[in-house]
């Protein structure tokens, strides 16, 4: 049978982890995986070929080896009737760009998986069955798989609203945005959980801003502009990263843009404050968006340029010795300075401290960093935000920040959960430390799936909570490969409510669960016995 070429983006990195899972699902028990090239981070790669349950790798250039990831998983590289005994070789490979143009995978629709879990789990609710009557507005939820503060536009019939209200009695500011009926709201929401909202003519308190041509601060972050537009000083919650000179230096083809820059106000809260530079270039105009959000910790650079060349992105730290620390959707490891780094989701310069400096992408993005300067790259568009390498317990992992940045709330006009203005999270999670929720599914007969990645080399225990299901007691969990074949059924805590979930170094995990034990597994599987409860429990 000829090995299954994997899918890979142009720029010769690996697409999502939720894109290479379906993909080897779909794949027969014995394939074979090829590649057309290594790509960058390809370290996970042993892990994730076990997950799909894939023995055989061939990729050009490489010498036949046993080829072992973090998790001790192990891949036959190249293979050959006639090879002597197995080399062994532990850790990456060197990446090679792609020698052709190779098709961009297909990307998978996260809003639509996560709102068929939110609705399974109201379906499956005790209480669902009792509606709570509607509020006359909007439905906000969020589409990913932890908890987090983001934004939310909304349509609104009342021109006078200054404020919403939602379902907890929470009254949250609204921003008018143009001349149109919609408003910006920004909340907190568990994780696939949901609001309703309603409309109030009465103010609501919000962050204290400080908004102008040099200044952009919400009460948390706090950056002062140059009159280049440059960012000259930079602090999260008082404390001042180690700028050695003004960050957001935007050049191009390695000339720096002199300008002149125009520096103007465009949104100054309550919810959301916008400063934006521009200026002409040789090659077209540059603007850069400078934007925070009420009570966020990083600021969000936005950048867009309509002319040819490399847009280089310069950020000049103090950091010249210190380690640096890069991330993908799957890793976090310490990496080589000087060299262009691709696929990225976040890097971080500095010591353990909160003067450390953190640049997190909305998307995957290409980075460099030489004696302290780290500098982003891209063509024409980029998106990305300034952080503290230290994260607070308040604050989210730079890992599910890089998530976060991806997408805003979503908004379900008229479309409640069986009239209820609310719903709870879908899940909650306890002592997830590196291991981080990536995407969330509804597989067929079960309630809901989670994909999660360990990513920093380390072992542990989470503990799994979901909601009771009709019954009033949770029903079972497991982890299944990626054809969704059982593995493991995961233990059920001494109290009943949840489930223990121990990860290994570099481990991925696909966790599925069921609130109320009944039916046939996915895959016409024969139901699954419930883990039992431990002595002098009852369910």
């Amino acid at each position: 049978m000829a090995a299954e070429l994997m899918p890979m983006r142009a720029d010769g990195t690996l697409p999502p982890l939720t894109t290479l899972v379906r993909w080897m699902g779909a794949l027969p028990r014995t394939a074979s995986a090829r590649l057309r090239c290594m790509p960058a981070g390809n370290s996970v790669l042993p892990d994730l070929l076990a997950l799909g349950g894939i023995e055989n790798l061939a990729s050009p250039g490489l010498p036949a080896c046993t080829w072992s990831g973090a998790a001790s998983a192990c891949v036959r590289l190249n293979p050959s009737a006639d090879a002597r005994a197995p080399v062994h070789h532990r850790g990456a490979f060197a990446s090679a760009p792609p020698s052709d143009v190779v098709a961009e995978p297909e990307p998978a629709d996260r809003v639509t998986d996560a709102w068929e879990i939110l609705r399974a789990v109201h379906e499956s609710s005790p209480t669902h069955r009792d509606p709570v009557p509607s509020p006359a507005g909007p439905w906000i939820w969020n589409p990913f798989p932890f908890p987090r503060r983001a934004l939310a536009t909304i349509a609104l019939e009342a021109p006078q609203a200054r404020s919403v209200i939602d379902a907890y009695g929470r009254r949250h500011p609204l921003q008018a945005l143009g001349g149109s009926t919609e408003r910006l709201v920004g909340l907190e929401l568990g994780a696939l959980a949901g609001c309703g909202l309603t409309a109030s003519d009465e103010p609501a308190a919000g962050a204290h801003w400080d908004v102008g041509p040099s200044v952009i601060d919400n009460g948390r972050v706090r950056a002062e502009l140059d009159a280049d537009g440059r960012v000259s000083r930079l602090c999260w919650d008082g404390l001042f990263a180690d700028l050695a000179a003004p960050a957001v230096r935007a050049s191009v083809d390695g000339v720096a843009v002199a300008g002149p820059w125009e520096v103007r106000v465009l949104e100054s809260g309550p919810v959301r404050a916008r400063v934006r530079t521009a200026a002409m270039t040789a090659g077209g105009r540059m603007n850069i968006d400078y934007v925070l959000h009420e009570h966020d910790d990083c600021l969000r650079v936005e950048v867009a340029y309509d002319g040819e060349g490399r847009l280089e992105i310069g950020h000049a730290t103090e950091h010249r010795a210190n380690t640096l620390m890069v991330a993908d959707e799957l890793r976090i490891a310490p990496a080589a300075r000087g060299e262009s780094l691709r696929g990225l989701r976040w890097l971080a310069l500095g010591d353990d401290d909160a003067r450390g400096l953190a640049i997190v992408g909305a998307t995957p993005f290409t980075a460099r960093v030489d004696d302290g300067l780290i500098t982003v790259l891209a063509r024409r568009q980029l998106s990305y935000a300034l952080a503290a390498k230290h994260r607070s317990p308040r604050t989210l992992p730079l890992s599910l920040l890089a998530q976060s940045l991806e997408s805003p709330h979503r908004v379900r006009t008229g479309q409640t959960l069986g009239s209820a203005p609310t719903s709870a999270s879908a899940f909650r999670f306890a002592n997830l430390r590196s291991l981080v929720p990536l995407w969330a599914q509804k597989p067929r007969d079960w309630d809901g799936e989670l994909l999660l990645s360990e990513q920093a080399l380390a072992r542990g225990r989470a503990l799994f909570l979901p909601p009771p299901g009709q019954g009033g007691r949770v029903g079972i969990a497991v982890t299944v490969d990626a054809r969704g074949t059982v593995v493991r059924t995961l233990p059920m805590t001494p109290e009943g409510d949840g489930f223990h979930l121990d990860y290994g170094p570099g481990e991925i995990l696909i966790l599925r669960w069921r609130l109320s034990v009944g039916g046939a597994a996915a895959g016409g599987a024969p139901d699954i016995a419930p883990p039992a409860l431990p002595p002098g429990r009852r369910g």
